[in-house]
């Protein structure tokens, strides 16, 4: 497996695989959909762009030049990474490519005198949430209201959503 960082090139190809990870267009395609949630896209190439110009996106492949299987948006802040959009091809999940790719941003962030990860989750999504703390991360009691007001993150279809922050110390 190779990771790499992604490019304003790679922003069709990751918005299409984080658009099929979150917000699939037939159900059954994965266990991370936000299905009943939010509809919608997730992102767009241009939001992806958009990103990139202060972010990373950091891309799994099989081998260079290949499909990315997974990927996350990776920013920093103090001692802290913070990962979004982290997502996993559904034809790949159950591979163990979603802890492959959160072990080498870990790596990384060690390597870069980083003490945490951070990641916000939709509360609702309590299957999520046991996956990221078998791997180590903590509710740290922070929650902020979901973007209701952001078109760019798709349509909500509740009015209760809200993101919960989960740590992990390095």
């Amino acid at each position: 497996m190779t990771l790499i960082d992604a490019d304003t090139q790679h922003a069709e190809e990751i918005a299409a695989l984080v658009n099929a990870a979150y917000r699939p267009r037939e159900r059954g395609q994965g266990w991370t959909d936000e299905q009943g949630l939010v509809a919608g896209d997730r992102i767009l190439p241009a939001a992806v762009i958009q990103a990139l110009a202060c972010d990373r996106f950091v891309l799994l492949r099989d081998f260079p030049g290949s499909t990315i299987l997974a990927c996350a948006r990776v920013s920093m802040a103090e001692d802290t990474v913070h990962l979004s959009t982290l997502a996993v091809d559904p034809a790949e999940q159950g591979r163990g490519l979603g802890t492959m790719l959160i072990k080498r941003v870990e790596d990384w962030a060690r390597e870069s005198g980083m003490r945490s990860l951070s990641i916000s989750v939709i509360q609702q999504r309590q299957t999520l949430i046991a996956w990221y703390e078998r791997r180590g991360f903590v509710a740290t009691g922070e929650v902020v209201p979901f973007p209701y007001d952001n078109p760019a993150v798709g349509r909500p279809l509740r009015n209760d959503l809200a993101l919960v922050t989960l740590q992990k110390r390095l």
